[in-house]
């Protein structure tokens, strides 16, 4: 469904075409409601306490950013226009700040006032929140160099990144292409196929699983313990899950220490070799460090990758110009995936914490208050993005776009996404005679992460 569209069909459900703030959010500081700024991402407070900051807000809470709407999981773009427009640099009426500026997130993201150590900031009293820094999920996030900021973010960050280099992500590109083959050949004969369970999950988790040295054929429990740990990091949660993220973390956990003593006892030529080889040479990493260094890479090397070439497929067969022209312009394809991420990001939002007092747009940011970084808004921010809810591979400027962050913590797998995404999603768009299955379509129900459940799609069948 086009942006225009949406937008028409929520002032028709809503009866208006625009809402204003109200007393319960604000564009700039307002009564928010008491303590609701200190969880480290809105995933992670406490149910209880997150339905008084309701009760205190009253009647229409949501205000600008309706985070219960089913419009904002089927379509979150015409809501970020909204709120860029009425409210750019916006207090959420449950207490953290939504930018949705090209220009603040930007800013933002490389701004050193701002970290991402949410147990280094004072007053984010993260021992409230979800049972303490000691609960499995806090405790292994806070152990992720997602979560760190320098020194110790750059110390993590410096031992996985010479796996991520350049020459070793192009060294890589044979294999990600033999695996691709193998996958469009396993259902070519078929003539159907889920891409996401069938093609856009095995690849990069088979990729990451090879870097890393770990058995490929516990995959499928990689994915169980990869989708409840997303969940877990939703800005709306329940009880049931936090508690399967804190199950997943740990069980994840355990699998890991075993693989790594295994591999003590018997070292491999893979990346959990290198890092246990770097943790006893040097002691730079403790074995908690090492292990939730692994964990992380195994989460982010699949999940965000998957979401790319789904969400840039699905894209793709909704504009069918598009793809008649990568499909005559493979050399196109570099530009296309920046602008496939950009028009559907799939990571929608990220949290920082201000480190101190800092003004953005007018705004006073107090130390402390977590602000979130609307990705997907800036992604189709008019100011940078001409005409930012079309699709067009060819955009010029596609490579600004803001889904792999920036500064220290830009991501580390960006290049290893792209390039399985150079491969994948042209070796799909080829397969003749595609075709969606509209009504087979499923999308989960996730806000920070905008992803696909299944993605059905048919084709002639015959011999790759």
């Amino acid at each position: 469904m086009k942006l225009d569209h949406a937008a028409a069909n929520h002032s028709k459900r809503t009866g208006r075409r625009s809402v204003h703030a109200g007393p319960t959010g604000r564009a700039c500081g307002g009564p928010a409601t008491p303590h609701m700024s200190l969880a480290m991402n809105p995933a992670l407070e406490v149910p209880a306490a997150r339905a008084t900051a309701e009760r205190q807000a009253g009647p229409g809470a949501e205000g600008l950013f309706p985070w219960r709407d089913p419009g904002l999981l089927a379509d979150p773009y015409p809501y970020y226009h909204r709120l860029r427009a009425e409210a750019p640099v916006y207090r959420d009426p449950l207490g953290f700040w939504l930018l949705s500026r090209y220009t603040d997130v930007s800013a933002v993201a490389r701004d050193p006032r701002f970290g991402k150590d949410f147990s280094a900031v004072e007053g984010t009293r993260v021992s409230v929140i979800r049972g303490g820094v000691e609960a499995p999920m806090v405790a292994e996030l806070l152990r992720w160099m997602l979560y760190r900021d320098p020194p110790d973010h750059r110390r993590l960050r410096i031992l996985a990144a010479k796996a991520f280099s350049p020459r070793m992500i192009q060294g890589m590109r044979a294999r990600v292409q033999q695996i691709v083959d193998e996958l469009i050949g396993d259902h070519s004969e078929r003539g159907a196929m889920d891409v996401i369970a069938d093609f856009a999950f095995v690849l990069p988790v088979t990729v990451i699983c090879e870097l890393l040295g770990l058995p490929t054929e516990e995959r499928d429990q990689c994915r169980a313990w990869a989708e409840a740990v997303s969940r877990g990091l939703d800005p709306l949660q329940t009880p049931d899950t936090v508690a399967r993220a804190d199950v997943a973390v740990l069980e994840m956990t355990d699998y890991v220490r075993r693989v790594v003593a295994l591999r003590r006892r018997s070292p491999g030529d893979d990346l959990l070799t290198a890092l246990i080889s770097a943790e006893e040479e040097g002691s730079r990493l403790d074995e908690p460090e090492l292990i939730s260094t692994v964990n992380l890479l195994l989460f982010a090397g699949h999940q965000t990758t998957r979401d790319l070439i789904g969400n840039g497929l699905l894209a793709l067969l909704e504009h069918p110009a598009e793809t008649a022209r990568l499909i005559e312009d493979p050399p196109l394809i570099g530009n296309a995936v920046d602008e496939l991420t950009r028009y559907d990001s799939p990571v929608q939002m990220v949290p920082r914490w201000a480190r101190e007092n800092v003004e953005i747009g007018g705004c006073r940011i107090p130390a402390g208050d977590q602000v979130s970084l609307l990705l997907g808004a800036a992604n189709r921010d008019p100011e940078l993005f001409p005409e930012p809810d079309s699709l067009d591979l060819g955009r010029p400027n596609a490579g600004s776009l803001v889904s792999f962050g920036g500064g220290v913590h830009f991501c580390l797998g960006a290049a290893l996404a792209r390039l399985e995404a150079q491969i994948g999603i042209p070796a799909l768009v080829r397969l003749p005679e595609l075709r969606l299955v509209e009504d087979a379509v499923e999308r989960r129900q996730q806000r920070a992460l905008r992803s696909l459940q299944a993605l059905p799609v048919t084709f002639r069948p015959g011999p790759p």
